[in-house]
C-alpha cells in the first residue's frame, strides 16, 4: 500500500523571529552620558523604556562603567587617606564649613561622595587651618597649588584645643566683627581659628545679653553689635 505524505497547510505558520533590539539613538546616548552615576540603572531604564540588561550593555560599550572616574574627581575617602585624617572629618568639611561636593551612584545601588581637585585646592586655601599640609606627599593631589609649599614650611594648620571664650573676647568680637573685619582677620587678634571666630559669633549674635536698643540682637546690614555695660565687669 503507497504511503501517503502528509498534507501541509495551505498557509504554514512560520516560527517568530525574534524582535531585533532597537537602535540607541543619539538622544538616548546622550541620556546616558548625562546621568551616568546620577541616576540608578533601573530608573535611567525606566526613563528610556529600556531593559536594565540593555542599559548595563551599552554602558560597558561606551565605557561608562567606571563612574568615579569619568570626572576626575576624587571620593571623600581617598582625600581623607591623602591628608591621612578620618573619613568623617572630611565629610564635616562638606556638612559644615562648605567643602563642594556632589553625590554619585555607582551602578545599581552604591553611592559616593565625589569632590573636584580644583574645588578642594580653592576651599583649602580658605581654610588653611583646618589641614596639615606636612602630612599631604608633595603632588599626590594635583593641580596642587604654589601656596601649599609654604603651607609645608610655615603651617597655619591649628590642632583643635579648645579654650573657653572670656566676656573681654567676646566684646572684642564684637567690636571687630562692627568695624567690619573679616574672621580671618579677627581670629590672629584674638589668637583663634577662623572658624571659631565664628562659631562663637553665631552662638552670641543672639544672646539677651547684646542688644540693640531694647530688642536682642538681630543681623541686619548697618546695624552694630553692643555689650550690655553690666555683663562687662568680669572675665
Amino acid at each position: 500500500m503507497e504511503e501517503r505524505e502528509p498534507e501541509l497547510p495551505d498557509n504554514p505558520e512560520r516560527p517568530e523571529r525574534p524582535e531585533r533590539p532597537k537602535r540607541w539613538t543619539e538622544e538616548e546616548i546622550d541620556y546616558l552620558k548625562e546621568n551616568v552615576g546620577y541616576r540608578r540603572i533601573k530608573d535611567i531604564a525606566e526613563t528610556l523604556g529600556r531593559t536594565e540588561t540593555a542599559v548595563t550593555l551599552k554602558f560597558k560599550r561606551l565605557k561608562l562603567g567606571k563612574t568615579r572616574s569619568l570626572s576626575g574627581k576624587i571620593t571623600s575617602g581617598e582625600l581623607a587617606q591623602l591628608l591621612q585624617v578620618d573619613r568623617n572629618t572630611v565629610k564635616g568639611w562638606i556638612r559644615s564649613h562648605g567643602l563642594p561636593a556632589s553625590k554619585k551612584v555607582t551602578g545599581h545601588t552604591r553611592k559616593y561622595i565625589l569632590i573636584s581637585p580644583e574645588s578642594f585646592w580653592k576651599w583649602a586655601e580658605s581654610h588653611r587651618e583646618r589641614i596639615d599640609f606636612q602630612k599631604l606627599e608633595r603632588n599626590a593631589l594635583p593641580p596642587e597649588p604654589s601656596w601649599v609649599d609654604e603651607e609645608r614650611r610655615n603651617p597655619s594648620y591649628c590642632p583643635r584645643i579648645y579654650q573657653e571664650w572670656t566676656t573681654k573676647e567676646d566684646k572684642l568680637l564684637a567690636e571687630l566683627i562692627d568695624k567690619g573685619l573679616s574672621y580671618r582677620d579677627i581670629a590672629k587678634q584674638l589668637r583663634r581659628s577662623p572658624y571659631s571666630v565664628e562659631k562663637r559669633y553665631h552662638r552670641i549674635k543672639h544672646d539677651t545679653n547684646y542688644y540693640k536698643g531694647t530688642k536682642p540682637y538681630a543681623i541686619k546690614k548697618g546695624e552694630r553689635l553692643c555689650l550690655r555695660r553690666d555683663t562687662l565687669s568680669g572675665d
